[in-house]
This record gives structure tokens, C-alpha cells and sequence, in this order.
């Protein structure tokens, strides 16, 4: 094999590798964070559970607080990932992938370590676990639910940085005008054809969850979570092909 060609593909490789590691270094202390916060929550609804009067009372939640956290992750660390990427000389081909693969990665331990904790925290006391107001207790299912949405939580935050990154300040007001206008059609179309679109819409959540099925399925809903994650990821990487360095 002819020695320049490989040159090249050791040295994108190298970057490659570099990039990943400082995103691994970023993402890692955020994780070390989050799980404080799960062990904090743990706290609480074991004190919860012992000296609480009620059986109903509750404390600790747990698959609110992952989907949150990632994607703020999302949202916050792609402009020193992107700017370090775009200093060492990686494409933004190659910085799209790699960011997308850690971030898949990320979330799967995050669901792991997540639905390991509930299951915990379910044993000891009665935590708020957004999952099991929706769908029945599962460790497989509760799992894959928890991955999809904390994959489509991370490419949302990710989304949103990049429209923002990529839109001028009169582009921001225009997007979040529409934002207001839309709302403002929803509810007078409601209060004047007594259509009630927001429900209507609500409606139709509740089926892409698979809310709506005889027994709620959260596998639907993994399906409907993935979906958006694949839509929100052409949209970021379409935003990243012309994004200018930072």
C-alpha cells in the first residue's frame, strides 16, 4: 500500500481521536455531576420513605432530571468542542460523527446508570419517576425508553444551539416571533371555532408515546424518540457542513 495514503488517514485519525477525548473529558465531569445529583435524590427519598407519614408522599426524581441535564449538555458544550475541532485541523464531517457517536454513547450509560437508581430508589421509597406514571415497571423497557429520550433530549439541546450559533440576532427574533404567533393562532383558533387544537394536538403526543394503546407501550414511544433524534441530527449536520469557526 503506498505510504502517502496512509499518512493522511493516520493523521485524521489521530485528530479523530484527539477531539474525542477532549469531548469524553468534557462530557465526563457532567456525568460525575449528575451522578451527585442521583445520589442526592437517592437521599431523599430514603428519608422520604422513613419518616414520612403518608405512603403517598414522594421525593426523588430521577428520568426528569436526566433528560434535563443532557440537554443542557446538548445546548452548552458545542461551541469549545466545535472551536478545539475546528483548531486542530478535523472536518466537520468528521467532528458530526464523532460528537454524534459520543453523545450515543453517553446516553447509554446515563439510561443504564438512571434506570439502575430508580429500581433502587423504587425499593427503598417512592421516588418520582416520570416513566411509571406513563407505562408499567419494566427494567428492559424502562431502559430503552430512557435511552430515546435522552438521545432526542441531547440532538434537541444540539438543534437549538446550532439554529441559534448559525441565525443573526434579527433571525432569532423572527424564529421566536413565530414561536408567540403560533401560540396566539392556536388559542384563537380555539376560542373562536371552539376546536381545541392544543388538545387535539396533546391527542396526538399521547398515541406518539403509545399512550393510547389498550396497555401503554413504551416501545412506541422509543420509536417516536428516535425518529426526532434522526431528524434533529440531519438538521445539525446540515447546520455544521457551513458553520464558520468560533
Amino acid at each position: 500500500m503506498n505510504e502517502n495514503a496512509i499518512k493522511p488517514y493516520n493523521v485524521k485519525k489521530r485528530k479523530a481521536i484527539a477531539i474525542s477525548k477532549f469531548i469524553v473529558y468534557c462530557y465526563s465531569s457532567q456525568t460525575l455531576g449528575f451522578l451527585i445529583c442521583l445520589v442526592f435524590n437517592l437521599l431523599a427519598t430514603t428519608l422520604v420513605g422513613i419518616f414520612a407519614d403518608s405512603n403517598e408522599a414522594k421525593a426523588g426524581s430521577y428520568d426528569i432530571v436526566a433528560i434535563s441535564w443532557i440537554a443542557i449538555i446538548g445546548v452548552a458544550f458545542f461551541k469549545s468542542t466545535f472551536t478545539f475541532s475546528i483548531q486542530n485541523g478535523l472536518s466537520r464531517k468528521t467532528y458530526f460523527i464523532t460528537s454524534l457517536l459520543i453523545s450515543l454513547l453517553t446516553s447509554f450509560a446515563w439510561s443504564l446508570l438512571t434506570v439502575s437508581i430508580e429500581y433502587l430508589a423504587d425499593a427503598i421509597g417512592s421516588p418520582i419517576i416520570i416513566f411509571a406514571f406513563m407505562y408499567k415497571m419494566d427494567f428492559i423497557s424502562m431502559f430503552i425508553w430512557t435511552f430515546g429520550a435522552l438521545t432526542f433530549a441531547f440532538t434537541f439541546g444540539w438543534f437549538i444551539r446550532m439554529v441559534l450559533y448559525r441565525t443573526s440576532k434579527r433571525g432569532k427574533l423572527i424564529i421566536l416571533g413565530s414561536i408567540l404567533l403560533a401560540a396566539l393562532i392556536i388559542l384563537f383558533v380555539t376560542l373562536l371555532t371552539k376546536v381545541n387544537l392544543g388538545g387535539a394536538l396533546g391527542t396526538l403526543f399521547s398515541y406518539c408515546l403509545g399512550l393510547k394503546m389498550k396497555i401503554p407501550n413504551p416501545y412506541i414511544a422509543f420509536s417516536f424518540f428516535i425518529g426526532l433524534s434522526l431528524i434533529f441530527s440531519i438538521g445539525n449536520y446540515l447546520l455544521i457542513r457551513k458553520a464558520p469557526a468560533c
